[in-house]
């Protein structure tokens, strides 16, 4: 396959318009309203064909703001790369290997040259994602990736391990390396936020023996749940000094309990994530820290790695992994951070 260049598709524009424009001069006595009809159709066709067809399945973007910014980033990026970007969306309660088999099959029946997806679970997915490639499409995952890198051309995520080992270091800054500490994650079998506590917890463990780590909860994302652990967590530790959000959803419905219940900085506060409501909380002094996917990084990469794929380079390593944004009080102002803050709109 020919490299995907700038220059390469703006000299195949050129040389299509000049082509077209030769061949309505000769026929202008008798095809001029034609050859205007097809000089404008042609002009279409051709900027649609210099484009390679990108499929990208894509989780809960109407209700989780990394997702949403995601997919506005890529979508404004990739055309300049050579690259036609297309969304198949997993809806928030279909988010699962049956849900993500699903808009998987959905992506290939539209044939496109390659398919860029999230993965639910880090094996469980393998056969699909086999059959993409078996098929001709060039494959890169992101944000949770498989184990597997002989299936993928490529694979972009945050590293969500060294999220929570910064989040441990940054919680024990902010509370001097002790009292009792509260980590909030969605629930069990989620490899991201999983790993994000993991991180979290094993760094407490091994650093900081004065932090004592109560028993970590699992809200699934339901507000009421959220407030109830909250609440209860609260009413027996009244003494709290940390808690870490492992997602955004957690955050957002546990925040209105905190701050029913406590004075801004009271409970220091970390949180993985930075949608618009998080960083109100931030700026309230409510949120302490939080700690972002990079997503510009992120489509950068997914961009370039796509495009290596489908010029058949060889991508080393298969699986990168980019670290998360530090945002603070002091620096979520500033252009490079405020870069990785998270939309809710285009």
């Amino acid at each position: 396959m020919t490299k995907i260049t700038a220059t390469t598709r703006s000299k195949q524009s050129s040389l299509r318009r000049q082509l077209l424009a030769g061949a309505c001069a000769v026929a202008a006595t008798t095809l001029v309203a034609g050859c205007a009809a097809s000089s404008g159709s042609a002009g279409e066709a051709s900027g649609e064909a210099d484009l390679h067809s990108v499929q990208m399945v894509i989780p809960s973007r109407d209700v989780n703001a990394f997702f949403f910014t995601l997919s506005c980033d890529i979508q404004a990026k990739a055309p300049d790369a050579g690259l036609d970007v297309q969304m198949v969306d997993v809806k928030n309660e279909d988010y699962g290997v049956e849900g993500f088999t699903t808009a998987l099959e959905q992506a290939q029946a539209k044939s496109p040259e390659a398919i860029l997806t999230d993965v639910p679970d880090p094996t469980a997915m393998d056969a699909t994602l086999q059959e993409i490639r078996d098929n001709g499409m060039k494959l890169v995952t992101y944000n949770a990736v498989i184990d597997d890198e002989s299936i993928p051309n490529g694979q972009v995520t945050t590293d969500t391990y060294e999220t929570g080992v910064l989040a441990a270091e940054k919680m024990a800054e902010l509370t001097g390396g002790a009292g009792k500490m509260l980590v909030i994650d969605f629930g069990a079998g989620n490899l991201t936020t999983n790993t994000r506590a993991q991180g979290f917890i094993e760094t407490v463990e091994k650093e900081y023996p004065d932090m004592e780590l109560l028993p970590t909860q699992f809200d699934n994302a339901d507000p009421s749940k959220t407030a109830q652990i909250i609440n209860a967590t609260l009413a027996a530790n009244p003494d709290l000094a940390g808690i870490w959000f492992t997602y955004n959803g957690g955050a957002i419905n546990g925040l209105p309990s905190v701050k029913d219940a406590t004075e801004p900085g009271q409970i220091k506060i970390i949180s993985s994530d930075a949608d618009p409501a998080l960083v109100e909380f931030l700026k309230d002094g409510y949120i302490q820290a939080l700690l972002p996917q990079n997503a510009p990084a992120i489509v950068d990469a997914l961009i370039d790695r796509t495009v290596s794929a489908l010029n058949d380079e060889k991508i080393d390593p298969v699986t990168l992994r980019i670290p998360p944004v530090v945002v603070t009080q002091d620096n979520v102002d500033d252009p490079e951070i405020a870069a990785a803050l998270y939309k809710t709109s285009c």
